[in-house]
């Protein structure tokens, strides 16, 4: 009876030694596969290394060629930002200009026509004067011939005999004496238009050459900012002396 018992035990020690060995075999196997696959874990693991390297030094070089173009970009939009305000300056400055030249040039529109105006006013007076001095002239140069005739007649009449030489050297002075005032007052009255003509022209804003006799020459540029244009009112006719 104890011997079966024996026995029975010793096949259930043997049944689970064998269990024991085949359980081994089995870890044994499953640690060799595990071992391979950690080596090919492994070799992968050190592909990736590899390639993780690779993508960081890509990547480190893809980022400074970004952060250089950013770098570029935002230059060239700093140099951008000063050229136009660079722009902006002259543009405004440009526009002052032209409103500044359109303003002088309604000025100088505004004076134009004014010196027309007093160009032909001008002409006006001075054909004007031209004419009163030749009428002078005329007859300054009349009573100039009267009076020659008159001294020789006064002269001739000095010379003679009789009641002539008595009677007639007194109304002979006397017309003589009016002769001369007029004539004397015609010069004065040419020369008085000489000299408000000569001052009108000094007092224009429009310069001018005036000759010795009061004649107009020709007409020069004028200071259009610093004069302002009046106009002479007076007439130039003289009073008729009887």
């Amino acid at each position: 009876m104890q011997v079966d018992y024996l026995q029975q035990a010793n096949r259930d020690m043997e049944k689970k030694q064998q269990q024991a060995e085949q359980l081994y075999s089995d870890v044994l196997a499953e640690n060799k596969a595990l071992k391979e696959r950690n080596e090919e874990l492994c070799s992968e693991l050190v592909v990736l290394n590899k390639v993780y390297k690779n993508i960081e030094k890509e990547k480190y070089k893809g980022d400074r060629e970004v952060d250089g173009q950013i770098n570029t970009l935002q230059n060239e939009s700093n140099e951008n930002l000063l050229k136009n305000a660079d722009l902006n300056k002259k543009v405004y400055k440009l526009k002052k200009e032209h409103a500044s030249l359109i303003d002088e040039n309604e000025q100088l529109h505004v004076i134009a026509e004014q010196y027309k105006i007093d160009k032909e006013y001008i002409g006006i007076m001075l054909e004007r004067c031209e004419k009163e001095k030749k009428r002078l002239m005329e007859k300054n140069a009349k009573l100039t011939m009267a009076e020659r005739d008159l001294v020789m007649d006064m002269e001739r009449l000095k010379l003679t005999k009789g009641i002539y030489q008595k009677k007639s050297p007194d109304k002979v002075a006397i017309m003589v004496h009016n002769i001369e005032d007029d004539r004397d007052y015609y010069k004065m009255e040419c020369q008085t238009l000489q000299k408000m003509l000569h001052q009108y022209l000094i007092k224009s804003p429009i310069h001018k050459d005036v000759d010795k006799d009061g004649c107009l020459n020709e007409y020069v540029k004028a200071d259009s900012k610093k004069n302002k244009n009046t106009h002479l009112k007076k007439s130039f006719s003289p009073p008729t002396k009887e």
